[in-house]
């Protein structure tokens, strides 16, 4: 459990600013039909290591409840449009889908240094 806790820890602290990477690779183009706020950027979130018998997890997320004072859009519904390139939304999309990948590798490499794979 130690050594599992180990990984996870070490996933964790790598998964945090690769998250952050790749929302911050959302912010390309320069939109004329509304301002930038930066508010997206408070948005993503990793948490953990949790543990406990013989197991353990983290999780990483786009925290939906930030709030924008420009434009009539929810905080999900920013995260919604801009991970999807949709809507009129200027930027690079898929920034989710990109986190998602990539911490899967991040976790694979720790797993893989604690177990011998």
């Amino acid at each position: 459990m130690r050594k599992m806790m180990t990984a996870m820890a070490q996933t964790v602290s790598d998964a945090e600013p690769m998250l952050q990477d790749h929302v911050a690779s959302y912010y390309t183009g320069n939109p004329l039909a509304y301002d930038r706020t930066g508010t997206l950027m408070t948005s993503p979130k990793v948490t953990g290591p949790n543990g406990g018998g013989d197991s353990c997890s983290m999780s990483m997320e786009m925290d939906k409840s930030i709030s924008y004072s420009t434009g009539t859009f929810s905080g999900a519904e920013v995260i919604d449009v801009t991970n999807k390139g949709v809507a009129g939304v200027v930027g690079t999309p898929g920034y989710w889908d990109r986190a998602e990948e990539h911490v899967k590798v991040i976790a694979d490499s720790h797993f893989g240094a604690a177990f011998g794979k």
